[in-house]
């Protein structure tokens, strides 16, 4: 079973806000000035995908995230590696899985618990790298022509 766990995104001061909780009728509060918790509803949460990256650091929905992948002869042996084009990591409700969704909007991997699905070959998912997050570069998701 995964951790459970998300970051809040506050959309009017532009950050993350770190004192947050979730009611079990879904309405998210946060720690105020005077230790009291405020009930707040300008807040994009994400959530954990119970997945590390390659550098131990937590991937979340909505990081821009860039992987190595490795190309595979006919043999199916090991060749070389090489970086495939950033993308954002999404929650596909009717699916119920995490996805890489890259800059034109084609899903590339899958998120799975354990691997990354890639083309028929399993690879894992440490080869990611978060690079950043929409909210604060979203310019790395600009389509560079």
């Amino acid at each position: 079973m995964r951790e459970i766990k998300f970051r809040a995104w506050d959309k009017i001061v532009k950050c993350f806000r770190s004192n947050t909780y979730i009611s079990h009728e879904g309405k998210v509060f946060c720690r105020g000035d005077y230790d009291d918790w405020i009930e707040e509803e300008n807040l994009d949460i994400v959530f954990f995908t119970g997945l590390k990256d390659k550098n131990g650091k937590d991937i979340y929905e909505g990081d821009i995230v860039e992987a190595t992948r490795r190309l595979w002869n006919d043999s199916g042996s090991c060749g070389t590696d090489y970086h495939s084009p950033i993308g954002e990591v999404v929650y596909i409700i009717p699916l119920g899985m995490f996805q890489i969704k890259a800059i034109n909007g084609i899903s590339l991997f899958t998120v799975s618990n354990m691997e990354i699905l890639s083309g028929g070959k399993n690879l894992p998912s440490e080869t990611n790298e978060v690079i950043g997050n929409i909210y604060e570069n979203p310019e790395l998701l600009e389509d560079k022509k």
